[in-house]
C-alpha cells in the first residue's frame, strides 16, 4: 500500500499528513467478504481467513498512513463522485485523441496487424499516462473546482459548506452537523422519527 500512495498521493507516506480515501459502495470496498458457514471445506475456511487477515491488515495500514476512509452510499456514486461527474469523460476523450494520433500515423502498421495484443497493451498504457498528464495540465483548475463542489476537499469544520454544489440538488444547505439533536421526535403510531 506504502507503494501506491507514493505514486498516488503528493504526500509522502512518511509524512504524517491526514489523508481521506473516497470509494464507492462496493463489497470489497465495504470490508464485506466471504462468509465462513458452518461446514465450510477446508479450502473455503483458508480462503475466509486470509480474506480477514488481509482486511484486518488493510485497517492498520490505513490507520498507520492516517487515512480516513469514506464510502459514498449506493446510488450516490453520480452525485458526489468526482470521477464520475467529471473526469471520465474528459480522460476517456484524451485517450481517444492519443489513440486517433497513434492510428493517424501508424495506419499501415494496424491494418498489417503489426500491432500484437501485449504491443496495444503497451501502446494503451502510454496513452493513459499521457492523458492523464495533459489532464491535470489542461483541467488543472476543474478538478480542484470538483473536488471542491462534491465537498470532498473542503474543511471538515463546515466553513466552506457554501462550495457545494451537487447535481440535482440546487441550493442545498447544510446545517450545523456538530449540533446535537435537539429537534422534537415525528411521531408516528409504533416509529419514532428524528431529523
Amino acid at each position: 500500500m506504502r507503494q501506491q500512495l507514493k505514486w498516488g498521493s503528493p504526500y509522502s507516506p512518511s509524512d504524517n499528513e491526514l489523508k481521506l480515501l473516497v470509494m464507492d459502495s462496493f463489497a470489497p470496498h465495504k470490508n464485506t467478504g466471504t462468509k465462513a458457514v458452518a461446514g465450510s471445506s477446508q479450502a473455503s475456511i483458508a480462503k475466509f481467513t486470509a480474506e480477514q487477515k488481509i482486511r484486518e491488515d488493510l485497517k492498520k495500514e490505513l490507520h498507520i498512513q492516517n487515512i480516513t476512509s469514506s464510502i459514498i452510499p449506493g446510488g450516490g456514486t453520480g452525485y458526489v463522485q468526482p470521477l464520475d461527474i467529471c473526469f471520465n469523460k474528459l480522460i476517456k476523450g484524451l485517450i481517444r485523441e492519443q489513440e486517433e494520433k497513434h492510428w493517424d500515423t501508424h495506419q499501415e502498421e494496424w491494418k498489417a496487424g503489426k500491432f500484437t495484443k501485449p504491443r496495444q497493451r503497451v501502446l494503451l498504457t502510454s496513452w493513459v499516462g499521457k492523458a492523464w498528464l495533459k489532464m491535470h495540465e489542461i483541467h488543472k483548475e476543474l478538478i480542484i473546482k470538483t473536488f471542491r463542489q462534491t465537498g470532498l476537499s473542503l474543511n471538515p469544520d463546515g466553513s466552506e459548506d457554501y462550495e457545494l454544489k451537487i447535481r440535482d440538488l440546487p441550493g442545498i444547505e447544510i446545517g450545523d452537523w456538530t449540533r446535537q439533536d435537539t429537534l422534537d421526535p415525528i411521531i408516528i403510531p409504533g416509529k419514532t422519527l428524528r431529523f
